[in-house]
């Protein structure tokens, strides 16, 4: 089975937004070496020369120094998105439905996150129906057969849910 993606972009807003600031800079960077090799340049003397190395050292330091700034600000904004997925999600493979996860305004992964909000809100909802029926099937078991409509009740609840087959 091939796993390679077959298209590019695969999301549109997340990609476009490191790719132009990275672009943009590159472009920047151009403009700045041309416009020093044409300002400097501009008749032939040593000093001029000397001095255009400096202002390109001087340029090259500056971009290099915003494009460290802008991968620590994307890093970030996804890294820390990641951790608090891993650590929302171990808790709700732990067993606990009442976590959710919480992101920065400006995180990245907001719309996974409301996802996976929303399918635990989701099972902790079906968890509690089926908690109900069994508390009501303890009550039902003292008096023969009456718990016949309350495992009908347990069967559609777990319905929905797939899991695999234990060997039964």
């Amino acid at each position: 089975m091939n796993n390679k993606r077959s298209t590019l972009i695969v999301d549109k807003s997340f990609q476009y937004n490191q790719i132009i600031p990275v672009v943009t800079i590159a472009i920047l960077a151009a403009n700045a070496v041309l416009i020093s090799v044409f300002l400097l340049l501009g008749t032939d003397s040593s000093n001029r020369l000397q001095t255009f190395i400096w202002v390109v050292a001087v340029i090259e330091v500056v971009l290099v120094v915003a494009a460290i700034y802008y991968s620590a600000i994307t890093s970030n904004r996804i890294a820390g998105p990641v951790y608090r997925l891993k650590k929302v999600l171990r808790e709700i493979a732990d067993g606990d439905l009442t976590v959710r996860i919480k992101l920065r305004k400006r995180d990245y992964l907001q719309d996974l996150a409301q996802e996976i909000n929303d399918a635990t809100a989701l099972l902790e909802t079906r968890i509690q129906a089926i908690q109900v029926v069994a508390t009501s099937l303890r009550g039902e078991a003292a008096v023969e057969g009456g718990a016949d409509s309350s495992l009908s009740e347990l069967d559609r609840l777990l319905k929905p849910f797939k899991v695999r087959n234990s060997g039964q």
